[in-house]
């Protein structure tokens, strides 16, 4: 790329990284780095900005504290983008003061938390068991004047039925609907999951139904669930019964999958 006729520029240089974060490209990514931190690249916030998302892109998490750590020490000001991703990493793997000094930053910089930034909180505590602090940032959403979305209700109902409380995780989904925002199939297969992993399959069959009701198909995995559960209680006759019983639930049920859910459950038989 360098030439007497052809100087890469800041430019040049970003759109190689997105070209090498696009592609998975890990090393085309750490060649620009290794140029950037020996200084034959001038380290500007735009090319450590852009690091940054490729590295996040490619899952690379050292990649992306380092260049995060050269923005601090060029006295850079990140912007709520950097911000954001870098507290979606220390949600995700548990690091809770650290995620917290990003909120409390984005603050400190007179910057604005978005829908990302509430989300990321919301996950990192329904994924540690704080459910109810869960709840508490989906409120946080609603009081800084946004709407949350489907994935901010899906958190919260997901860590209410991950910890047992299903009465709490269906009052979410009713204010879920009652806020118009249209659950997913991620959202029936949470309840699904909690309902058979107490062997309450009357429930599960119910809430089927009701997918099916409001025009949200299930998904191959709603199916797998239930027969999944019938297995590992050894209930096989009634794990066929369930799947005899699909074509009667789904009209849109594809005949192929109950070959394979046939084959699922003898599987587990054997």
């Amino acid at each position: 790329m360098k030439s007497k006729r052809c100087k890469p520029n800041e430019l040049s240089y970003s759109l190689l990284l997105q070209s090498y974060a696009k592609a998975k490209h890990v090393e085309g990514i750490e060649t620009i780095e290794a140029e950037v931190y020996s200084g034959r690249i001038f380290p500007s916030w735009v090319i450590l900005r852009t690091i940054i998302i490729s590295n996040f892109k490619c899952r690379e998490l050292r990649g992306v504290e380092k260049a995060f750590e050269e923005i601090k020490r060029n006295g850079y000001k990140p912007d709520t983008l950097i911000l954001n991703i870098m507290l979606s990493i220390y949600a995700k793997n548990a690091m809770y003061d650290r995620a917290h000094e990003m909120v409390n930053l984005i603050h400190q910089s007179g910057l604005q938390p978005d829908l990302i930034t509430h989300n990321s909180l919301i996950d990192m505590y329904a994924k540690s068991g704080e459910c109810w602090k869960a709840e508490e940032a989906l409120r946080g959403v609603e009081h800084s004047g946004l709407q949350p979305d489907v994935v901010s209700y899906n958190t919260v109902i997901n860590g209410f039925c991950k910890q047992g409380l299903l009465q709490e995780a269906m009052r979410i989904f009713s204010e879920m609907i009652d806020s118009e925002v249209r659950p997913s199939v991620f959202t029936y297969n949470t309840f699904i999951s909690a309902y058979v992993s107490r062997q309450m399959f009357r429930e599960a069959d119910e809430v089927i139904r009701y997918m099916i009701n409001h025009e949200c198909e299930p998904s191959e995995l709603t199916y797998k669930i239930v027969v999944n559960g019938y297995c590992k209680a050894k209930r096989y006759e009634d794990a066929m019964d369930f799947v005899h019983r699909i074509a009667e639930m789904d009209p849109s049920f594809d005949e192929s999958l109950v070959h394979k859910l046939v084959l699922h459950i003898q599987d587990y038989d054997e």
